[in-house]
């Protein structure tokens, strides 16, 4: 995937799939990073903006949890 962003930079799906590979790996920081940089790519749209409040709660989640 790292690979396919280099390859297509301002291809919004990459970045969406490099999040969810890292949300499954527990790394919810460099997931929101991605996601992020997802939506900075199209700032209108509203599900980009959703999905970042969701990691944003599983962080929060997480911290609340240790």
């Amino acid at each position: 995937l790292q690979e396919a962003a280099k390859i297509s930079p301002k291809n919004q799906q990459v970045y969406w799939e490099l999040a969810q590979t890292r949300l499954y790996g527990y790394k919810v920081d460099e997931a929101l990073g991605f996601a992020r940089q997802a939506r900075d790519l199209y700032p209108g749209n509203v599900r980009a903006q959703k999905t970042i409040e969701q990691i944003e709660k599983i962080k929060a989640d997480l911290a609340a949890a240790q």
